[in-house]
C-alpha cells in the first residue's frame, strides 16, 4: 500500500457517527445532552447541516471530550472555519459567553453581536474584532486559529507579518505573496492578502484570475443575450471567492480597493442587474 497516497477527508456526519459509536451513545441521548431536537442529530448524520451552528459544535466538542486535533477536524468539516459568525459563536459557547455578556464585555449593543453571529454583518470593525479576540482568549491560541478568526472577519491578524505568511503558506492551497519589503511592514498594512481555503469577504482580497474575469465580462456584455457560464474546479480552488468578487466589485468604493482594481470591470453591469446566491450544501 502506498502510504504517500492522500487519505480521503472525512465528512462531518462520518465523524459524528464514529464518536457516537465509540461512546455507545444513541442519537436521542446526544440530542438530550446538547439540548437540540433529535431530528437535528439525524440531519447532521446525513450531511444536512442547515441546523448546525457554532454553539452546537462547541457542545459536541465538550460532550465527546475531543482533543485539539479532533476539534480542528470537527470545525473544518462543520463549516465553522468558513464563516465568521459560526466561528465566533463556537468560541463564545466554548468560553461560556452569551451574546449579552460578550456585548457588555467589549462595550457594544447586544444586537451588534447577534448580527455578527447571524452573518448580517460580515465585516465587523477590526477594533471590535480585536476586543472580541481578547475577551474570548483567541490570541492565546495557535497562530493558525488566530489567523483564521481575523481573516474571516476581513481583518489583519495582530501577529507578526512573518507568522501570517508562514500560516498561509502551510495551508492546503498554495498562495503567492509578494514579500518585497514585507519584513519592514506592520501587519495592519498588509490587510489585502490572499486567503487560501476561505472565501473572500471583500473584493480587495481577490487576486489574479484576470483571464477568467475577461471571459465572463465578454459573456455578459450583452444584456439582451446573457450567456450561461459554469465555474468548475477542485474544492477550495477559489470558485466561491470568484462569485463573491463578481457580486461586490461594482458596489465597492474605489478607496476600499487595491490600486489597479477593478481594471475596467467597474460600471459594466447592465442596469438593475441583480445577483442571487443559492447554497445547495
Amino acid at each position: 500500500m502506498n502510504k504517500d497516497f492522500p487519505s480521503r477527508q472525512r465528512k462531518f456526519g462520518e465523524l459524528l457517527a464514529r464518536y457516537l459509536n465509540e461512546r455507545n451513545c444513541y442519537d436521542s441521548d446526544l440530542a438530550n445532552e446538547i439540548n437540540v431536537p433529535p431530528e437535528f442529530v439525524d440531519q447532521w448524520l446525513n450531511e444536512k447541516l442547515h441546523s448546525l451552528k457554532g454553539k452546537h459544535v462547541a457542545k459536541l466538542v465538550r460532550f465527546f471530550e475531543l482533543t485539539d486535533d479532533q476539534e480542528d477536524e470537527l470545525l473544518a468539516t462543520s463549516g465553522c472555519r468558513r464563516a465568521f459568525g459560526k466561528l465566533l459563536e463556537f468560541y463564545m459557547c466554548k468560553n461560556g459567553f452569551s451574546g449579552h455578556a460578550l456585548a457588555k464585555q467589549i462595550g457594544v449593543p447586544t444586537i451588534t453581536v447577534c448580527r455578527w453571529v447571524n452573518e448580517s454583518v460580515k465585516s465587523p470593525r477590526c477594533e471590535s474584532v480585536k476586543e472580541v479576540a481578547n475577551a474570548l482568549n483567541i490570541l492565546t491560541l495557535p497562530p493558525q486559529k488566530v489567523v483564521d478568526f481575523f481573516l474571516l472577519a476581513n481583518c489583519a491578524p495582530p501577529i507578526e507579518t512573518k507568522t501570517v505568511v508562514e500560516v498561509i503558506e502551510n495551508n492546503d492551497v498554495a498562495a503567492k505573496i509578494d514579500r518585497e519589503n514585507q519584513d519592514e511592514m506592520p501587519a495592519e498594512i498588509i490587510k489585502p492578502i490572499p486567503i487560501p481555503g476561505i472565501p473572500i469577504s471583500h473584493p480587495c482580497q481577490f487576486f489574479g484570475r484576470l483571464d477568467i474575469l475577461k471571459r465572463l465580462r465578454r459573456a455578459w456584455q450583452q444584456p439582451s443575450a446573457l450567456q450561461h457560464v459554469a465555474i468548475i474546479g477542485k474544492r477550495r480552488s477559489g470558485k466561491t471567492s470568484l462569485l463573491k468578487y463578481l457580486q461586490y466589485i461594482s458596489k465597492t468604493p474605489p478607496m476600499e480597493l487595491r490600486s489597479g482594481q477593478p481594471q475596467g470591470w467597474n460600471g459594466w453591469l447592465p442596469r438593475n442587474f441583480q445577483f442571487v446566491s443559492i447554497d445547495l450544501l
